[in-house]
């Protein structure tokens, strides 16, 4: 009885199996899409395999290429379905692993290569390793010491760069518009529509025939000063050179740009004083204002010097650089961002960090250091200063004998790219100017 209904129902199954098999389209499989087959890279193209250029052509050091070995894009496709083989590489080509490779070879520093090549095997492996600045994956890539970067992932392709130079920085820096004071003895390019003329020589000729007084003309009064100032009275007792900047140091008797008066701009265009402190200092500059203070007491009664709706009551405020202010007995004392001087009892600003964690939140890094009150960050190689290599406009800076990132400088005077204008700046030596704290009254006591 069983074997009678397993052999009935082995019959409707079949039955059932023979009329989905004939539940299909009248055209039979001739209307079915082959697989997708991915695009080839051309020769010059892009690769990270052999498998990834097209017919005739092979994965060498991440770029498509004529197959040397007879191998390259021999990708076959048949079968149901349009299935296709993967295309192994041969010796010398680019591979992730060793089953990129064609049979007996293996992958060493992504390139394909004999294994048996005595003890240790992949001994005498046919890399050709880059120079500088050619492209690369990892840094086995590249001739040593060079190293690959960016690198370290098959899609990532970098530089072979140094890990040091070897350049020494400088400690110079463009920007300078003097050296000496005889540097700025020049006429300056925004003055040369004013006075209508561009060089000294031609200046000379147009006031040949001018008498330099108050009769004058506007522009030929202006000529007689740039004359004065620039031209032929210009020399070592006309200007001072201090930082790089050029001051205008011969007395005055007049404002603005007539006989006697102060220029308005220097050599390159920095904007100089145009008042003359007539009958004080006689130079061109601001008058002598009497300090507010010399002492608590002189502040009795006073406006406070940064709050003006607030006025001193007697012993309240102390006298600091001129300034009345309230004093502080400790830093809560301070707004935001200003710690209590002990010395002075002022509030002036705080140093940018005062620990390495610090400046390590603020920096994202790990490397990120606080030295003299500034996150800075130490090194130990040129390239940890520039992590994004140092050739292809990577370099910027370097690492120095106290193993601080700084920017290689300025040579000399022919490194520097002067003023929109044109005017040419000097590569000098930063100025050792201590930048004055500016302090302020303590909000609360």
């Amino acid at each position: 009885m069983r074997g009678s209904t397993f052999i009935a129902f082995f019959g409707i199954a079949a039955v059932i199996s023979g009329a989905l098999v004939g539940c299909g389209d009248d055209d039979g499989d001739d209307d079915l899409e082959p697989a997708n087959v991915p695009t080839k890279s051309n020769e010059g193209e892009s690769c990270v395999t052999t498998n990834d250029c097209a017919t005739g052509l092979a994965c060498y050091s991440n770029v498509c290429l004529p197959g040397a070995n007879g191998t390259g894009g021999s990708t076959s496709t048949g079968g149901t379905g349009g299935t296709s083989n993967p295309t192994l590489g041969g010796v010398g080509e680019s591979c992730t692993r060793r089953a990129d490779c064609s049979p007996g070879l293996g992958c060493y520093s992504q390139r394909c290569a004999e294994t048996d090549t005595g003890e240790g095997g992949g001994g005498n492996i046919p890399v050709t390793q880059g120079s500088r600045g050619e492209t690369c994956v990892l840094s086995s890539d590249c001739t040593s010491p060079l190293v690959c970067l960016p690198g370290g992932s098959d899609d990532n392709v970098g530089v072979c760069s140094d890990v040091d130079t070897g350049i020494v920085p400088t400690g110079k820096v463009c920007g300078a518009e003097c050296t000496q004071p005889e540097d700025c003895c020049q006429i300056p390019v925004e003055l040369q529509a004013t006075i209508g003329v561009k060089t000294c020589t031609e200046l000379a000729d147009v006031l040949s025939t001018v008498t330099c007084n108050s009769s004058a003309t506007e522009q030929d009064q202006a000529r007689c000063l740039v004359d004065d100032a620039f031209c032929a009275g210009c020399g070592a007792d006309t200007w001072d050179c201090t930082a790089g900047r050029c001051s205008y140091a011969a007395t005055c008797t007049a404002d603005g740009l007539r006989p006697g008066g102060c220029p308005t701009v220097s050599r390159s265009g920095f904007d100089l004083n145009p008042s003359c402190d007539i009958g004080e200092s006689d130079l061109c500059q601001p008058p002598a204002v009497d300090p507010l203070c010399t002492t608590p007491a002189d502040c009795d009664g006073l406006p406070v010097s940064d709050d003006e709706d607030d006025t001193c009551n007697a012993g309240e405020c102390i006298c600091f650089q001129s300034q009345c202010l309230r004093p502080c007995n400790s830093s809560l004392d301070c707004r935001v961002g200003f710690v209590c001087d002990a010395g002075d009892d002022v509030c002036i600003p705080e140093d940018a960090c005062t620990s390495d964690l610090t400046c390590q939140q603020a920096d994202r890094d790990i490397r990120s250091a606080c030295v003299d009150g500034i996150c800075t960050m130490p090194c130990e190689t040129d390239l940890d200063c520039s992590p994004s290599g140092l050739t292809n406009g990577g370099l910027n800076e370097v690492c120095n004998a106290e193993n601080m990132c700084v920017p290689i400088g300025c040579a000399g005077d022919s490194d520097c790219p002067g003023t929109p204008e044109g005017v040419k700046l000097f590569c000098t030596t930063p100025a050792d100017a201590a930048a004055a704290r500016g302090a302020q009254s303590a909000i609360t006591d």
